[in-house]
């Protein structure tokens, strides 16, 4: 048992798990999720006469010092990201209450592997892959933000995140630097907030 539910059973600030979205139901929606953002992605630019999102999607772009720049990109971003919502208020509100939402003790770092992939995956494919070439790259931003509207802060953040997966996308001609930088923000961070997070302690730092 991580640090989560080790202090959220003492406390007992958390709805037991059952009462919380399971590790299951978690990731089976999370499958569904992703494999509609693919489909759409490969739908959407159609009717636009565009290219598509498989002219960027080329085996080659794999094995590249530009995919190997996202990466270490995206841990850095990670690794901020977690520092930001630890330390900073408004994130550590949204990092409490998701706590209520998902059985986040219940889950192996493999699960969040998962997610991870499942999330570098599906979004950059319909935002950087098939929304971007369509409205440009601060519109894209800007939506990607928006659409993660839990607080202002959260807005902000992740539309900075979109301009820096967009401008690896827009520099590399390629998805496969943003889905890498993608990953690695999301996994670090889950990670380190798995390990990290203490119902009840978050809310009681100061700003």
């Amino acid at each position: 048992m991580n640090d989560i539910a080790a202090t959220a059973d003492m406390n007992g600030l958390l709805p037991k798990p059952t009462d919380r979205v399971s590790r299951d139901d978690f990731l089976r929606l999370g499958v569904w999720f992703t494999l509609a953002l693919c489909l759409i992605a490969a739908l959407l630019p159609l009717p636009f006469g565009k290219p598509g999102i498989w002219s960027a999607l080329g085996l080659g772009g794999i094995f590249t010092w530009h995919t190997l720049l996202g990466s270490v990109l995206g841990l850095i971003t990670g690794l901020a990201v977690a520092a930001l919502v630890l330390h900073w208020r408004p994130l550590r509100v949204i990092a409490e209450r998701l706590l209520q939402l998902v059985a986040w003790e219940t889950f192996r770092t493999c699960d969040y592997v998962l997610i991870a992939l499942m999330a570098a995956v599906g979004e950059e494919l319909l935002f950087r892959g098939a929304l971007q070439p369509l409205i440009g790259l601060l519109p894209m931003a800007a939506l990607f933000g928006l659409l993660h509207l839990t607080s202002v802060a959260h807005v902000i953040l992740a539309s900075l995140l979109g301009l820096l997966l967009g401008w690896l996308y827009q520099w590399s001609g390629s998805l496969w630097p943003p889905m890498a930088a993608h990953f690695w923000v999301d996994l670090v961070t889950g990670l380190l907030l798995a390990r990290s997070l203490k119902p009840g302690v978050l809310l009681d730092q100061g700003d």
